[in-house]
């Protein structure tokens, strides 16, 4: 009896040392990975061009001036063709226009949210709540 237990323990003790020697080297089999310490550049950075923007936030009715636009750099492949890009052109273009829609600081400034003077719906865009325009000859 005392011989059986001696038999069964010495017999646990392989099995767990085999157990252990396999574990210790399951991983050894394959080649080490060398790691490096320099950053992973991901994505490539986007050509910025010059956009026109608000800047601050321009509710409807507000006469445009200077102090309201700013250029404002924007990457290249978000630029969609009603944007305003810097252009000698476009300086002179936007003050003294009149806000159609409301614009939030840093949002693009684009042709459709803003009316020129002469254009139709100029008027309409002055005029605060309450109030009406005619156009007379």
């Amino acid at each position: 009896m005392l011989s059986r237990k001696i038999v069964f323990i010495a017999l646990a003790v392989t099995v767990a040392l085999g157990a252990a020697y396999s574990v210790k080297n399951f991983g050894s089999g394959r080649p080490d990975v060398a790691m490096s310490t320099e950053p992973v550049v991901l994505v490539q950075e986007a050509a910025l061009v010059e956009v026109l923007v608000a800047a601050r936030d321009l509710p409807g009715g507000t006469i445009l001036t200077d102090d309201d636009l700013v250029w404002q750099s924007w990457p290249e492949t978000a630029v969609t063709p009603s944007f305003v890009l810097n252009s000698g052109e476009a300086d002179d273009m936007f003050p003294g226009a009149v806000v159609r829609r409301r614009i939030s600081a840093g949002e693009p400034v684009t042709n459709d949210r803003v009316v020129q003077k002469g254009e139709r719906g100029f008027l309409a865009a002055i005029l605060t709540p309450g109030m009406r325009g005619v156009s007379v000859p």
